[in-house]
């Protein structure tokens, strides 16, 4: 389930083995609205699937969602978010993979932590603003910083949302 189910508190379940940072922000962002990255409409342009080396009954985990159910809030495929899965992720012999990026020298499946795409769609998606460096009421969209090229996103996220 992705989203908030039902009122109250929101509840978040996790396995064993799964109280990791990584997986926590993964599971975390599954309650706020986010499907995996691998869901939109357009991954086949940016990842291909090995069906036949997914474990039998986690199909559904590689499932390409249309537009009318995931957006990509204008963002670009990021193969850097943290809703992305690894290479090898429900593989049937840990050794064959399950997606790999179509080109060379990409990395996915990264658990370390929000990409800046993954900070920006949330941002977008609360219709955040961020604090910045000036005083004007800028959205996420124009919160790099003009001076050095770093992102504001994360002080966006923690002052005006308060969702983590």
């Amino acid at each position: 389930m992705v989203g908030r189910s039902g009122y109250g508190a929101q509840a978040l379940s996790l396995g064993y083995g799964c109280a990791q940072r990584g997986v926590i922000v993964h599971e975390l962002l599954h309650a706020v609205g986010f499907w995996h990255e691998h869901s939109r409409a357009d991954r086949d342009d940016h990842v291909t699937i090995f069906w036949g080396n997914i474990l039998r009954g986690m199909e559904h985990n590689f499932q390409r969602l249309s537009w009318q159910f995931v957006t990509n809030l204008g963002a670009p495929y990021d193969t850097g978010s943290i809703m992305h899965y690894d290479p090898y992720s429900f593989s049937k012999d840990k050794t064959s993979p399950t997606i790999l990026p179509k080109r060379r020298g990409v990395s996915i499946g990264q658990r370390f932590g929000f990409s800046e795409i993954d900070l920006w769609k949330l941002n977008r998606l609360y219709a955040c603003r961020h604090s910045g460096y000036s005083t004007n009421d800028e959205t996420a969209e124009n919160s790099i910083n003009k001076e050095n090229g770093e992102s504001n996103l994360w002080t966006a996220s923690i002052i005006h949302c308060y969702t983590f």
